[in-house]
This record gives structure tokens, sequence and C-alpha cells, in this order.
């Protein structure tokens, strides 16, 4: 059960300063400064005093205890000056994280990229978002019998890792090593063929355990994504009290985390490899993870009975995979040839069972198309997904088999090498097989001059999987 703990009326936050800018950063200006008295959040401006948040530097960082530290509700490294390679700036950081990360006993959230950076010069709000919800967080008692001190990091454009002979080798992150028994390791894809992607990421958990008011909840996958080249860390290892709270789906392919797969296989991207992206230390029973089930189906239409859809939602800890019961489901057919069909659940409740689950199903139309379907945390009852409500989707294929083309990258050029994937997409029903050939046509399809084709002209699909890569 989450304990709320007494808070000071305004929160104080404590700056690293060789990562902190006065005058611009996103979590300087929302904590309080730049001539703001108060940044209206609840949280006590920069100043010098023992009653605002305050900003020190190397000299005055090296002559505290963790019992100073511990005064503040959260710690902050962040990404001043914007887009910085300079690990140097951490030099007195590391030296003292014994003292510091003692003080740390609550939220954490750790970044692998430089969102500064993407709002300052590319006006991205997401990654406005992404700070001042991870400063709230951090700063958060809720969970807590007594005070606790949060930290929020934002690791820039810091290059981990190697790539001798070809391998990619990650790099434990010294800033980090004074948070768990184990080490937190990143890596930067390095390769000639490669740059650090990040324009496709997707949330894996939620902060919605009852009795607590949801942060990270309140951030989408579209906050999050298309913010581009912003993935500069994946984080390959970390200690068993954090848990990966977004990934990243566009990394090239090998160069993800090592063995790590997406909760829904339909998100992850051909040719691409999930990679842990943010990772999170909330208090006990604070995360959970909402999934459905199967996520990708596919059903003939005009079938007599009609052919139905079913999709079953479960919710459960992070970690621990245990599952919650008695939370309200909520399910809509957003978009699709089904969106007025009639729907019904089990429970008929909507309430997640001793399993954590609750499951909907639907007849199909004899309309040929995808439904969208939308399964959210609907605590409030209202029927509608709102703003701050853990969500996710399964899709629901219905018609005869056809395919899609997608190609990654849409373009290349003479000066090449350039590896790139061709993803054909089987839609509709599944039931039966269907062969696909191929043709390539153009002033520069000639095999073995223009390009290398790894795959044969022809795919056969035979129910799972519907996706093929050439």
């Amino acid at each position: 059960m989450l304990v709320p703990a007494a808070q000071a009326t305004l929160k104080r936050a404590l700056f690293y300063g060789p990562t902190t800018d006065t005058n611009t950063g996103v979590a300087e200006k929302f904590v309080g400064c730049c001539n703001i008295a108060d940044g209206g959040h609840g949280f006590a401006a920069i100043g010098t005093t023992s009653a605002n948040s305050q900003v020190w530097s190397e000299a005055i960082w090296l002559t505290k205890t963790t019992t100073d530290f511990a005064a503040f509700d959260i710690i902050i490294i962040g990404d001043a000056p914007r887009g910085t390679f300079d690990r140097t700036r951490w030099n007195t950081a590391i030296v003292t994280r014994a003292v510091w990360s003692a003080a740390v006993t609550g939220n954490v959230l750790i970044f692998g990229g430089d969102p500064d950076w993407h709002f300052f010069f590319f006006g991205q709000p997401g990654a406005q978002s992404l700070v001042q919800n991870a400063v709230t967080f951090g700063a958060n008692q809720t969970g807590y019998s007594q005070h606790a001190t949060g930290l929020y990091v934002a690791l820039s454009q810091v290059n981990f890792g190697s790539n001798p002979g070809g391998q990619d080798t990650a790099e434990p992150v010294a800033l980090l090593g004074g948070l768990g028994t184990a080490a937190f390791t990143a890596f930067t894809p390095q390769k000639v063929d490669e740059t650090p992607l990040g324009n496709v990421i997707e949330k894996i958990a939620s902060d919605s355990a009852a009795g607590f008011t949801p942060m990270l909840d309140c951030l989408s996958d579209s906050d999050l994504s298309g913010w581009t080249q912003s993935a500069h860390q994946t984080f390959w290892s970390w200690p068993a009290t954090f848990v990966p709270w977004a990934i990243v789906l566009d990394m090239p392919a090998g160069s993800g985390t090592p063995n790590y797969m997406t909760p829904c296989a339909f998100s992850a991207i051909p040719g691409m490899d999930p990679a842990v992206y943010v990772l999170i230390r909330p208090p006990p029973g604070l995360l959970n993870q909402l999934t459905a089930s199967p996520c990708l189906q596919a059903h003939l239409t005009g079938q007599t009975p009609a052919q139905q859809c079913s999709v079953t939602a479960r919710l459960a800890t992070l970690p621990g995979n245990t599952p919650v019961a008695n939370r309200r489901i909520g399910f809509a057919v957003t978009s699709g040839p089904n969106v007025s069909a009639t729907l019904t659940y089990s429970p008929t409740s909507k309430l997640t069972d001793n399993n954590g689950q609750v499951t909907l199903t639907y007849p199909g139309s004899t309309t040929v198309g995808q439904d969208v379907i939308t399964v959210f945390l609907d605590d409030n009852g209202n029927g509608s997904r709102d703003p701050c409500e853990a969500v996710t989707t399964a899709l629901c294929n219905w018609g005869s088999p056809y395919v899609t083309v997608a190609a990654n990258p849409t373009t290349a050029y003479e000066a090449g090498p350039v590896s790139a994937t061709f993803t054909i997409t089987r839609v509709g029903g599944t039931t039966g097989p269907l062969t696909v050939n191929l043709a390539l046509g153009g002033t520069a399809a000639t095999v073995g001059e223009d390009y290398l084709l790894a795959t044969p002209p022809s795919i056969n699909y035979s129910g799972t999987p519907f996706q093929a890569t050439i």
C-alpha cells in the first residue's frame, strides 16, 4: 500500500553545477530561475538560502556529506551544456558518487539522451514534458514512510561502449555506479553505417498503482517519439531495483539491448532492434504493465458464423509480474471496419480478475480492414481513455489476405554501400497459405551491380509470422 509522506510546502531541487543552465534549462526554469520567483510547480526557486533550491559548483559539491544531499527532494544531473559529448563534466560527481548516491532513496529516472537540446533547438514539446514530468516524479514522496531524495539524470550525447572488430561492447556508466550492486552499462552506436536513432519510442511501464496520481503516464509514446536521432545511449544492464520504462524500437540491427524483446511483437520494426532507453526506480508497488494479448491477429470476413476477435488485457506489477486484481479496464475499437460492433466482456464488470485479466470479444463484419483496439485503465469508469490513464493497443485484421510494402531507408545513393530492408506485411486472414512473388524494376535494378539481394524473390506465408523482411 502506498502511503503519502508529509512534505514541505515547497520542494527543493539540487542541481549539479557543471550540468546546469540557469538561463534556459528546462528543469531549471520548471523549478524556478531566470528571474522567476517560483516556477509554479511546487518547488522553491533556485537561490542560496536553506529554503531555496540550489546549484552547487564542483568545489561546493566536494565538501558536502550524504546528509547535506539528503536535505533536498531531488538531485538533478542535467543536459548542460546542451547536447555535449564531454563526460569530464561528471568527474566530481563520479569521485563523490558514494556520498551523494547514498542520499538517493527515492524515485529515479535515467534518460539516455539530450532532451534540453531537442527542446531548445528543435522545439520538441515532448522533450520539455519529459524533463518536467521526470523532475516531478523524482521529487514525489508518495510511497515512502519518510522523506526520500530522488534523482533525475540525462546522459546527453556522451558516447559509451566500443565496436572492436565489428563487435558492439557496452561500457559501465561510472556516474551511476553508486546506485546499485549491479552495474549500469550503456552503448552508443558507432558503426560507419549507423547513427543514433530514437524516432520511435514505446512506453512499457505505467505508474498506475491504486492510490498514486500518475505522472509518467501523462507522457504518451508520441511525446517521446519523432525527436530525430535522440537515443544516444541504450542500456544493456542495470541493477534489479530499476525497471525499463521506455524503449527505442528503431535502433540498427545488432545495436539494441541484447536479448531484449518488445512486450508485443507487432511493435517491433523488422531490421531494427529494440533497446532500453529510459530506466526508472519507483517505490515498491508503484509500477504496473498493461498488455493486450494477442496484440495482433487476423481473421477472414464473410464467414458463417462470423469469426470473433478476442483480446485479453492483463495488468501486472513491475517488477515481479504479479497479477493486479479489481482494476477497471476500458476497451474501444477506435478505427477500422468494426467501430460499431457490439462488445462483450469477461468479467462483465470489466474489473480485472484474480489473474489480472479482462477479455473483450466481438464479431467481425463483412468489410475488409484493420481494427485498432485501444485498451486502457478506466479507473473513473467513464468508458473513455482520459489523459494520464495507462494505455496499450491491439490490432485485429479482417478480410482476404493482401500485403503492404515498406522500405527502410526509403532512399539509397550510389555512394553506398547501404543496407536496406523491404518489409512485406500480410494483412487479412491467415488461415491459408499465401505466396508473394517479388519483381524489381527501375533504372537501378541489376542484381549484383546495383544491389545484392539477400532474400529469394518469393515469400510463402503459411500462418505466422505476418511479416517478412527482404
